[in-house]
């Protein structure tokens, strides 16, 4: 089957070429190599000649991706393998974005990971019941007013309308701010 080459693939095909005669100089010069760094050079070499098939047009960009996932797959600890959830497309992109990222900003990755974290962070404490997020939510809206939380807690607080003769407290207080915390 005859595909058409890529328009760059002169200077690419000189490249792939030159690169895999330097893997495999590599590994002459290595000799003898411990059985998995053969292995992994074997899956490099697949790798580079599936690229050079490619851009000489023998083979097309899927049947080279397909090789290369086959790869990807043998080599989990070289290529982690990404979410099934995530579109292909995407994951190389931000991985493409980080890596450019990284020569001006070297701790770029892990500030992306970082700010990952926080952003998706498990909530702490327990969840909101549902009889109190609308007093919640109306303590939120008074504070941005410029309510103080004891003005607050004294208007809201759900225990002090039960007839037991409730008095709001610090706890009290400190009740009402976390549970508006979520809505501020």
């Amino acid at each position: 089957m005859s595909v058409t080459p890529d328009h760059r693939s002169t200077t690419a095909v000189e490249f792939f070429a030159e690169a895999r005669q330097q893997v495999f100089q590599g590994l002459q010069a290595e000799l003898p190599a411990r059985k998995s760094l053969r292995k992994r050079c074997g899956y490099v070499d697949e790798m580079l000649e599936a690229a050079l098939r490619q851009l000489r047009g023998e083979i097309t960009l899927e049947e080279s991706t397909k090789i290369f996932d086959e790869v990807r797959a043998d080599l989990p600890d070289l290529f982690p393998p990404r979410p099934s959830w995530l579109e292909p497309s995407f994951a190389s992109g931000l991985v493409d974005y980080l890596r450019c990222a990284c020569e001006e900003n070297p701790n770029a990755p892990d500030e992306f990971i970082e700010w990952l974290r926080r952003e998706f962070a498990r909530p702490c404490g327990a969840p909101i019941k549902k009889e109190l997020e609308p007093i919640y939510k109306q303590a939120a809206v008074m504070h941005m007013k410029g309510s103080s939380w004891r003005r607050i807690t004294r208007d809201l607080c759900p225990l002090r309308k039960a007839d037991d003769g409730h008095q709001c407290d610090k706890y009290c207080e400190d009740r009402m701010r976390q549970g508006a915390k979520e809505y501020l």
